[in-house]
């Protein structure tokens, strides 16, 4: 017998008890509130109640019974972090023991889940860091009424728009494979952001480089999607624009957030360059005169070097350097062009499919403030998941109406 064999076991079993123990934290905040009605509430009455206090909607969602039920409208999520939901429950906090704990138990389930999918259809192991039940996908998609096995979450953390086919292809079989047909689901949401501006090699092209790669990614999409069978009532698919990740920077209202790292509170701004730089040179040149000060000292480096290590063209960007925000900016700017001129260029050609198009720039304009902002002082939280939920129902709301009617119980 392997050697290495009882210390996998052990090592399996503790991340395991450790993984229940934080679900069931997770919960426990939550049940506050008697569980009330599956059923769905007005499209409107759910968005004046967003719109007036996020935090009693937020409340009222989350003490909602969520069933297993194969009703309502079929829902597909594909995209980025922001649609997994990603540090959106307010229990993941970016400190060094939570990153080693998540770490620790996505090797683990690597090794016990032998690629086995929760539902919707994501690796177990992937879920632990993601939180699907408070992404803006799983919002509107509860609000529409969906059943949980409706909905098909298939979104990861960290493609770039290259990996909108993929998802897409995935998508039809994983419908193929739970309803038994390759028809595209009746609605769709789609929300690639930042990481096409990631990588530090976008300071070496021009902004008409980057937009002309941009606009032959998402054409080839689009052409993949033509190819595709709609739903029998036809397919929404809504394109939802690039949230400005770059105001994550320079957003003193986000830099002044505090978070907690290395047991001290420290603001979003600490993780910074030049910063960053200066709080690390002062601390190697301060004396920490016991063994937790030295740890302590460590684990914000290494905390903070990984929250830059996200989006290091973005977060690693000096905050002084007005040249590379403007090139971010340029960047940004471009792409959200090139999502508008694509939508509107295959609006027509999918329509005849019985495919309707639909571009939501109200996105780019969201303005998130420190408490929309996650404990990675980079991705939306559960509230900031709900600005968003809201802001996509605002923009087109009589069209939500009109599917939660189609699929009510009573249609």
């Amino acid at each position: 017998m392997n050697s290495k064999f009882p210390s996998i076991v052990a090592t399996t079993c503790l991340s395991l008890l450790i993984f229940y123990m934080v679900q069931a934290t997770n919960a426990a905040e939550y049940r506050e509130v008697p569980c009330t009605t599956s059923e769905p509430m007005n499209v409107d009455t759910s968005l004046q109640l967003m719109l007036r206090s996020p935090s009693e909607f937020a409340h009222i969602y989350v003490s909602r019974h969520h069933p297993k039920l194969t009703k309502g409208p079929i829902i597909g999520i594909i995209g980025d972090s922001v649609a997994t939901g990603a540090i959106a429950s307010p229990n993941i906090e970016a400190t060094f023991s939570s990153l080693i704990v998540q770490g620790l138990i996505k090797s683990i389930f690597n090794i016990v889940s032998y690629g086995q999918t929760n539902s919707p259809g994501r690796p177990v192991h992937d879920t632990f860091v993601d939180s699907h039940l408070l992404s803006f996908g799983q919002i509107i998609a509860d609000i529409l009424g969906a059943g949980s096995d409706q909905i098909i979450n298939l979104a990861e953390d960290g493609p770039r728009i290259e990996k909108m086919i993929p998802q897409l292809q995935d998508l039809m079989n994983v419908l193929k494979a739970r309803f038994g047909h390759f028809q595209l689901p009746d609605v769709i949401f789609s929300s690639f952001n930042a990481n096409n501006m990631c990588h530090p090699s976008i300071f070496e092209k021009s902004v008409e480089e980057l937009k002309q790669d941009y606009l032959t990614q998402l054409r080839l999409s689009y052409e993949a999607i033509a190819q595709m069978v709609p739903a029998t009532r036809g397919t929404d698919f809504f394109v939802i624009a690039n949230l400005d990740a770059v105001k994550v920077l320079t957003s003193q209202k986000i830099l002044n957030k505090t978070v907690n790292i290395s047991t001290a509170q420290r603001r979003c701004l600490d993780f910074r360059k030049p910063h960053l730089d200066m709080n690390l040179s002062l601390k190697k040149n301060s004396n920490a005169q016991t063994i937790s000060e030295k740890w302590a000292n460590e684990i914000f480096e290494k905390t903070a070097k990984g929250l830059i290590g996200m989006c290091p063209a973005i977060l690693g960007v000096d905050i002084t350097d007005s040249k590379k925000i403007q090139h971010l900016k340029d960047i940004y700017k471009s792409y959200l062009e090139a999502q508008a001129e694509t939508t509107s260029e295959y609006q027509p050609q999918l329509f005849k499919l019985g495919i309707r198009l639909h571009f939501i720039d109200a996105s780019s304009e969201i303005e998130f403030l420190s408490q929309d902002v996650g404990n990675d002082c980079f991705h939306p939280n559960f509230m900031g998941q709900i600005k968003i939920a809201a802001t996509i129902l605002k923009s087109r709301s009589e069209l939500f109406q009109n599917i939660q009617d189609q699929f009510s119980p009573e249609k």
